[in-house]
């Protein structure tokens, strides 16, 4: 990708009949590559190549681990390379009533119910077996996103969720985890204005820092 951006003409990597392949842009070599790598390879790997590592619906408690993956993937690639930004997709539902668990039950549920294995296998490496078994029970059919109480650690693992204060600190807790630059991924099918008191509830204070 990186030698694309730069402009180069690349030959395909398997025999046959094929063109190279040129994008049919201008160079663009400044572009930083981020990468929505989960599992621990691809995690080495966002290490070796990437400028941003951006894993989606990883529990917070195993960041750390993951960021050893990402640096033992930094050091193994060329001397000088700097580590990548830590930047964790973390999903959110923030509403000052009981809504936010609804709405963090729903991007819990959708993706251990209707987003493939992956999602599944990786929490249940992490510990969460008997969680995620709860969670696919409770929803035998794609018309359901419930969390069972019995699953509320995925809640808190997985998502940003609660009212404006409580929200807040588990934004909190991906700092304290190691995330630099954690992107808040909104809900749906939700209207602006909710949308927009997410946004402002999870607003960085003036300094920059976490609050």
């Amino acid at each position: 990708v990186r030698r694309l951006l730069d402009g180069e003409r690349l030959a395909p990597s398997f025999p046959g009949e094929h063109r190279a392949l040129r994008l049919a842009t201008d160079p663009a070599p400044n572009i930083p590559i981020h990468l929505a790598a989960l599992g621990p390879a691809a995690t080495r790997l966002a290490g070796e190549l990437a400028d941003g590592w951006c894993p989606f619906l990883l529990p917070c408690s195993a960041l750390g681990d993951r960021i050893r993956i990402l640096e033992q993937g930094t050091a193994a690639s060329r001397q000088g390379r700097a580590l990548p930004q830590i930047c964790p997709s973390v999903p959110v539902a923030v509403s000052p009533d009981d809504d936010s668990r609804r709405i963090a039950s729903w991007w819990v549920a959708f993706y251990l119910t209707s987003m493939g294995p992956l999602y599944q296998q990786t929490l249940r490496h992490l510990g969460h077996e008997s969680a995620v078994d709860d969670v696919i029970a409770a929803n035998p059919t794609h018309r359901t996103a419930e969390v069972p109480p019995s699953a509320d650690v995925l809640l808190d693992e997985l998502t940003i969720w609660g009212d404006a204060t409580s929200a807040r600190e588990r934004l909190n807790r991906w700092f304290t985890a190691g995330a630099q630059l954690p992107i808040l991924t909104l809900p749906p099918n939700r209207p602006l204005d909710e949308l927009d008191h997410m946004l402002e509830s999870l607003r960085p204070p003036e300094d920059g820092l976490p609050a």
